[in-house]
């Protein structure tokens, strides 16, 4: 087992299905007390918070949360970028054992 402290992704979940084969990469390079530190575009045509809420579902199942604890999104930010001269709003989550 890995033990990286944090993991950054930044556009992976734009797939319905990629929160499954994420998670069990996620839990097979996070320490116990690891955190994911998610970014994705707020103007896509799906649900970036069902998306986060599929994620932590998928890492429940591959890295089960210590007695009391569960998966989820402990803080998020929505945070405006500039690029290809045009601006884009993305919400940085930081998804962690609570």
């Amino acid at each position: 087992r890995a033990s990286f402290s944090a993991i950054l992704l930044s556009d992976v979940l734009y797939d319905a299905d990629a929160a499954e084969p994420i998670a069990r990469c996620a839990a097979a390079a996070l320490s116990d007390d690891g955190v994911i530190i998610l970014a994705d575009q707020v103007d896509r045509p799906y649900s970036s918070a069902s998306r986060r809420t599929a994620l932590c579902e998928a890492l429940e199942a591959h890295s089960p949360a210590p007695a009391g604890t569960h998966w989820s999104v402990r803080s998020s930010a929505l945070t405006p970028v500039e690029w290809n001269d045009a601006m884009h709003n993305v919400q940085i989550a930081v998804v962690s054992r609570c």
